[in-house]
Order: C-alpha cells, then structure tokens, then sequence
C-alpha cells in the first residue's frame, strides 16, 4: 500500500517554490494556461524523496506511514525529473534531493521579498552614464582613476543585479562588483548574489567606506577594497545554507594593481601592504568629484 500526500500537502509543495521545479539545473514552469479560457495546464508532481512504497526508490523503512506522506517528505518536481530522480537513485540520494528543495524554497522567498523598485529621480549623469546612486558614481569614478575597465550594470537577474563588472591591471582578472551599505550586507543579500552567481569566486562588495586608516580597521593596514567571495555554498553558525566573503585588499603583488582576496591567498601577510597612503587618496578624489555632480 503506498502512503500517498494528501491534497493539501501536494498543494503546499508547489505553491512553497512557486510551481517551479526543485531541480537546479531545469527550473521549469509545471503550471500554466489551457486553451480552456476556465483551466489551467498542470505539469508538476509532488514527488516523495523517500519511497511511499516498500521497494520504491531511497525506501526508509524506519519512517512511519504519517512520517512518509508529511510534506517534509516530498519535493516538487516537473514530470521529468519525478522520473529521472527514481531512474538513477545512487546519483539522486535523500541528501541531494532535501537540498534541492531547501534551494528551491529559499529562492522562492527571497524573489518574493525582493523590492527592485528604483527612482529615477535619483539617478546621477556622468560621462553620458546614468547611475543610480552616488556611491555607485563614487565608485565609477575610482575605477576610473585607477584605470580599471568597468561596465556598469552588465546584466540583470532574477536575483541579483550587480553594479558593476570590472577588469582589473592583472591579466584574466575580472570581477562582479555589488556597490551598498554595510548594514545592508545581510544574508538574505549574499545568498541572493550566491543563486545569481552558482556560488563562484570573483564577487567584491563595496561599501561606503574603503580604504580606512590603519588605525582605523582590526588589520592595521590602507588597502583594504572590501571584501570578495569564497567559492561554494556553505552552511553558517545557525546551520543555514550561506556564502562567504572574506576581506579583499587593492595590491601589486604581482606587478600590476589587481583585488587579492586575503582568504584565498598563500601570502606573506605584510608583502601587500607596503604601499604609500595611495588608494584613500584617490577614494577622496572620487568623492570630491561625485560631490560636484547634480
């Protein structure tokens, strides 16, 4: 006898990822319109991640019939990946399956919690490029003073909307840049950008107040940008799903100006920090010059 979902928990199970499927790599629409103007076509199953039957895929006989139709039980998932999951069961596991969902109903609610509303009021004309904020022209600005190439705003996503993307005087090292305020860096934001991105190195966030003196900040040094990704999606002190920044600095270690990630590097720790107080400089530059635009 299979222990079926009820209705309800069928229903709670789409409508948690938006009639989406759970799976990462298809993401497809499973509700949609019929030519009957009064219907509409439904293509999504709630599938079980452990079998509602003995001998089904990933069978746990230590679940109880309650536990195997509970909705902590079941994944939605378009027609065919329900098939492709219960075909291969060593490559799709519990493990991987419970992750799906947890992915799927943590973009839901942040896509569903977004504001992407912008006035235009506020934007800012430099060079023939409207930016949306001052600090975004600040940085613009800085980018430029350093001869860095940068495109603002080069693409948007469901998700996430970098800044800007920049190149820096390093050869093949680029990065996508997210221009905000520190106590806006939340971790609805980081897993936002971590969707947006697969979790990928090459993320710098900056914020309203680089550069600082060495007394100024707990590593005693000038050069410090911001801060840049780790690669991988990792689970926080509360076990959350999360995405690592750690402090970046502006440095010629390696010959030309480039944005080194103190986490990822094997360096010698003061090696590149003997600079002049050069790049706060050009921060007040920049700033004087976005404070001259209207």
């Amino acid at each position: 006898m299979r222990d079926d979902f009820p209705e309800k928990v069928k229903r709670a199970l789409a409508e948690r990822v938006a009639h989406k499927c759970s799976n990462p790599n298809c993401l497809k629409i499973t509700i949609g319109p019929n030519s009957i103007a009064t219907k509409s076509t439904k293509v999504g199953i709630a599938a079980h991640i452990t079998a509602a039957a003995k001998g089904g895929p990933r069978f746990d006989e230590k679940l109880t019939p309650k536990e195997r139709k509970d909705i902590s039980n079941g994944i939605w998932l378009c027609g065919n990946c329900a098939k492709l999951i219960d075909t291969d069961v060593e490559k799709y596991p519990k493990r991987l399956l419970i992750s799906w969902k947890e992915d799927a109903e943590l973009k839901a609610s942040l896509v569903l919690s977004s504001n992407k509303i912008f006035d235009s009021k506020k934007w800012f004309t430099y060079n023939e490029i409207e930016y949306q904020s001052k600090l975004e022209l600040r940085w613009a600005i800085f980018f430029e003073i350093m001869g860095w190439k940068f495109t603002y705003k080069p693409f948007e996503t469901e998700y996430w909307n970098p800044s800007f993307k920049i190149s820096t005087h390093q050869p093949n090292s680029s990065f996508l840049v997210d221009v905000g305020m520190k106590g806006e860096f939340t971790r609805e934001k980081r897993i936002n950008i971590g969707f947006a991105t697969n979790f990928s190195k090459g993320i710098l966030m900056v914020f309203e107040d680089p550069f600082l003196k060495n007394s100024e900040n707990e590593y005693g040094v000038n050069n410090i940008i911001g801060i840049s990704s780790l690669p991988g999606k990792i689970k926080n002190h509360e076990n959350k799903i999360d995405f690592e920044f750690c402090t970046a600095v502006v440095s010629d270690m390696y010959g030309k100006t480039d944005v080194v990630n103190l986490c990822e590097e094997h360096i010698d720790s003061d090696f590149p920090f003997r600079i002049p107080d050069l790049y706060s400089k050009y921060w007040v530059k920049a700033t004087n010059m976005s404070n001259r635009v209207e």
